[in-house]
């Protein structure tokens, strides 16, 4: 390596550490760069990633001996979890899943594949956790599966709005939808598909007035529930296709829901002005 690709990753390496003000090692790189666009994608591909080639070079004995030691932890909590107590097992996890979404939440806008990551990697050993410890300790029943799915859904619809994460935001609504679904089917068995329509519509239609509702605020938010509110207008047809079969050996379902295709198709086409403006 020559001196001139040397004196650059030292100066990149002042710039993430913060050892000199950025417009002192923009001064230096310009002086050091055979490219004018060399900075731009070396200091890119050093900050985007922890895991870049570059970080890694530049990091010292400290940071590798670090990480070693915080991934033997985490091979070990994993290999022994089971036979922790409960009250460790919960504070492990809450633990884990707390570090996730809060280094997730801090370099959302420096690393937002990282964050994505991080976010994604929490919020999967909440659900999964969460069913594991129901399971080894006998209490999954519909209550207690309920009350995990409910506050694992209310956690992502939090941080996916304040945080503004659109896939936790999306994943926390269809987490509600689907326990509202269950209880529609197991406290009306025998509904008629009329009535699958009446519960389900008016909160399609409240999902795309929030939608418009909020769109000035928060861009984001007002896409994923105009998604939600359009996902769930089609939701009547594919409750009764699982849960009420009756009507679709009788051919309702498939014309009702062409109905509503074209019906859909048009609404859109027609206010095609108003609700992009609601969500791009």
């Amino acid at each position: 390596m020559d001196k001139r690709k040397i004196i650059v990753r030292e100066i990149l390496h002042w710039r993430n550490s913060r050892l000199l003000p950025e417009q002192y090692c923009d001064f230096l790189l310009n002086l050091y760069e055979d490219h004018p666009d060399q900075r731009l994608h070396t200091a890119g591909s050093s900050t985007s990633s922890w895991f870049s080639i570059q970080s890694l070079m530049l990091w010292s004995w400290k940071r590798w001996l670090l990480g070693f030691v915080i991934f033997s932890l985490i091979c070990f909590v994993v290999l022994h979890f089971k036979g922790f107590p409960l009250a460790l097992q919960i504070f492990t996890g809450v633990a884990f899943i707390t570090c996730c979404y809060g280094l997730g939440v801090k370099i959302r806008r420096k690393q937002p594949s990282t964050s994505l990551m991080m976010l994604g990697i929490g919020s999967m050993t909440m659900i999964s956790v969460g069913m594991m410890l129901l399971q080894w300790h006998e209490v999954d029943n519909q209550f207690s599966v309920v009350m995990l799915i409910m506050a694992c859904s209310l956690t992502w619809l939090l941080i996916g709005t304040f945080v503004q994460v659109p896939l936790l935001h999306f994943c926390g609504w269809i987490g509600f939808v689907l326990l509202y679904g269950a209880f529609l089917t197991r406290t009306m068995p025998d509904a008629a598909w009329y009535e699958v329509e009446i519960f389900w519509l008016p909160i399609c239609f409240v999902m795309l007035w929030l939608s418009w509702y909020v769109h000035h605020k928060n861009k984001t938010g007002s896409s994923v529930l105009f998604l939600i509110g359009t996902l769930l207008w089609f939701v009547p047809e594919l409750h009764e296709m699982f849960f009420y079969k009756e009507y679709l050996s009788m051919g309702f379902i498939q014309s009702a829901l062409f109905v509503k295709i074209v019906l859909g198709a048009v609404l859109l086409f027609s206010l095609r002005k108003k609700w992009i403006a609601w969500v791009v």
